[in-house]
């Protein structure tokens, strides 16, 4: 658990996992081994699903 936002620890690729979920669809969106980067790339995908989303709107 990274604490972050849409991301989370691979433990076979050891790496940082970045995924969000909209409507039931799962967004697979890369692995990485920064998790802020991940965090990153998260946000910007919540920001283009979520036409509401002002938590992040607010963090860019």
């Amino acid at each position: 658990m990274s604490g972050i936002l849409g991301v989370g620890w691979d433990a076979i690729r050891d790496r940082w996992v970045a995924r969000v979920t909209h409507h039931g669809i799962t967004y697979d969106l890369g692995t990485f081994r920064d998790p802020y980067e991940a965090g990153e790339v998260a946000r910007l995908k919540r920001l283009e699903l979520f036409t509401h989303n002002d938590i992040d709107r607010r963090a860019s």
